[in-house]
């Protein structure tokens, strides 16, 4: 027993061993951070803590007081161990209050952050602010260490805030990139509706589809920013070879319908050869409709070379009016909006319908060019006129191949 006193001894001794700056925290000491936290400035908590850990499981070590001492040394061995102790625990106590009270702001912080980032508010610098919390937290643990329990609960706390700030942003991210994928997606259909339109697809089919798409892609949401770029370049690139295709199909149903009018226009001098083939009824019909005008013209012009019976009337096919130009003025006309060349018989009559529409133009009397509708007509007139001579012909087939080359919308508004 007085071997097990005087290892109790040296260890009391060693707790007086212990010097602190302040020996005592007065017991109206501010319960804030500030007073308490500079009047402990530059003490070794951390240390003391230690030492004090040590004290006691040493002390544990040896046994229970009341059995292990001299009955008569254990009353005052016991009080001066407490008055030791109590010397080192009172300001480490009161420094470890005033460090939870601190950890307990900093839990209640990240619970904040937490709760505004549910609303939006703190999204952008949210992470900044949790990097924040998280090292306050590092630095405080590092300076002034809590009894373990209390270090752990809170730490626990603490943690769970912070944890569901992060899976809120990262919920916020799935959504979002989510969200990004399907803009994505839907992008990538329209500029496939583009892809997809091809030589046989009508003028008014991929007029409507560049339309509709166009509409659908101002409204379609943000995509992945590595793909916003790719996605634009391909959508121009679909929408260009759309345009090209809109363009190409046009002129080919023009050509189309150029090429039906050469085939009327040959039937109707076949049936003013006065040799038609048997199935040149048949020959007509299989022919696709051309413009109102010029169809009404062919119409009436080859019913009257195949010589309908008297009881038949061409109730279909309207006349085209007489005009008082002879043909000549007609094809000279259509050479000089064609921009063809006129043979020399007629180059003094090219050089005066051109003094004459350049003198009109002048005075204000009709605007420079001709009107389209004037153009459509002029044709009519021409193809009306039956069993030309071959000057005549000759002269109409270069108009016909030069209409076929230019640009439908120069013949039709």
């Amino acid at each position: 027993r007085q071997e097990n006193l005087d290892k109790r001894n040296k260890l009391i001794a060693g707790l007086d061993a212990i010097t602190l700056a302040v020996a005592e925290t007065p017991a109206d000491q501010d319960d804030g951070e500030g007073q308490a936290h500079e009047a402990h400035e530059g003490k070794d908590w951390r240390e003391l803590a230690r030492a004090l850990e040590h004290f006691q499981t040493e002390w544990r070590k040896l046994g229970p007081v009341e059995h292990t001492v001299p009955h008569k040394a254990r009353n005052a061995l016991l009080e001066r161990m407490q008055t030791k102790l109590a010397r080192l625990e009172m300001p480490l106590q009161e420094v470890r209050r005033i460090a939870q009270l601190k950890r307990e702001k900093l839990v209640a912080r990240a619970r904040e952050l937490s709760a505004a980032q549910g609303t939006g508010s703190e999204s952008r610098d949210i992470v900044t602010k949790v990097r924040e919390l998280q090292a306050e937290w590092q630095q405080c643990a590092k300076e002034i260490p809590l009894a373990r329990n209390v270090e752990n609960a809170l730490w626990k706390e603490f943690k769970a805030a912070t944890d569901s700030i992060f899976a809120q942003r990262d919920a916020a991210f799935s959504a979002r990139d989510a969200a990004f994928k399907a803009n994505q997606e839907t992008r990538e259909a329209l500029i496939a509706r583009l892809s997809d339109l091809s030589p046989e697809s009508t003028p008014a089919a991929i007029k409507r589809t560049i339309a509709e798409v166009d509409t659908e892609w101002r409204k379609a949401g943000e995509a992945p920013r590595a793909e916003t770029a790719k996605l634009d370049a391909r959508f121009r690139a679909a929408r260009d070879a759309a345009q090209r295709l809109l363009a190409g199909s046009g002129m080919r149903i023009w050509h189309a319908t150029c090429d039906a009018l050469g085939a009327k226009l040959a039937l109707c001098e076949e049936a003013e050869s006065n040799v038609p083939s048997v199935d040149i009824d048949a020959c007509w019909l299989a022919q696709p409709a051309l413009p109102p005008l010029w169809e009404q013209a062919l119409h009436a012009r080859f019913k009257a070379g195949i010589g309908p019976t008297p009881n038949e009337i061409v109730a279909d096919a309207v006349r085209v009016p007489p005009s008082r130009e002879s043909l000549d003025a007609v094809l000279l006309q259509l050479e000089s909006v064609f921009d063809i060349a006129s043979s020399p018989a007629f180059q003094a009559a090219r050089r005066d319908l051109k003094l004459r529409a350049l003198k009109s133009a002048m005075e204000g009397r009709q605007p420079a060019g001709v009107a389209k509708v004037e153009i459509e007509k002029w044709l009519a007139q021409a193809l009306s006129t039956a069993r030309t001579d071959p000057v005549s012909r000759s002269r109409l087939a270069a108009i016909l191949a030069a209409m076929k080359a230019s640009a439908p919308e120069r013949v039709f508004g």
